[in-house]
């Protein structure tokens, strides 16, 4: 029997802030995993919130340095869909590094009827993220996002 790995990061992960973005219109769940703690956080925002996301971020960040002893790199990703690619640009401009994630690509257990929330969703974008980034290239398929001119045509 093998032991499961899901959920692990790597080596040259273990100093990375992991953050999923479940986004709807009135209010964004944000998973993370930061390596000062070893569980998982949700925080609730308000549809939009870019301000508010730069902020948790940069506070789970300073926290991260301040027991690490150096700044950890942020790593996000969110589901492609209504808020289109303007999340994305901020981010990079923010220097986290971001993944969109075609929707539709995201595993989920096909045996049984699924229970759809947010919360669950948000558990399985960021396990998911941990698994592109541990080198599991199967388990999604990241989006090509447009430059600002491609996106406006």
């Amino acid at each position: 029997m093998q032991a499961s790995t899901q959920g692990t990061p790597t080596a040259d992960n273990c100093g990375t802030i992991f953050v999923a973005i479940e986004l709807s219109q009135k209010k964004w769940l944000v998973t993370l995993h930061s390596p000062d703690r070893g569980r998982m956080s949700r925080h609730n925002l308000e549809g939009g919130d870019h301000a508010g996301l730069l902020a948790l971020i940069a506070k789970v960040r300073a926290r991260a340095a301040q027991k690490l002893g150096y700044e950890p790199r942020v790593v996000s990703c969110y589901e492609a869909g209504y808020d289109g690619f303007w999340l994305h640009r901020l981010l990079v401009a923010a220097m986290i590094t971001s993944f969109v994630f075609d929707p539709s690509s995201i595993a989920v257990e096909q045996r049984s009827r699924r229970a759809k929330t947010d919360r669950i969703d948000g558990e399985l974008l960021l396990s998911t993220l941990m698994a592109y980034l541990r080198g599991e290239r199967r388990a999604v398929r990241v989006v090509h996002v447009p430059t600002v001119v491609q996106d406006d045509a």
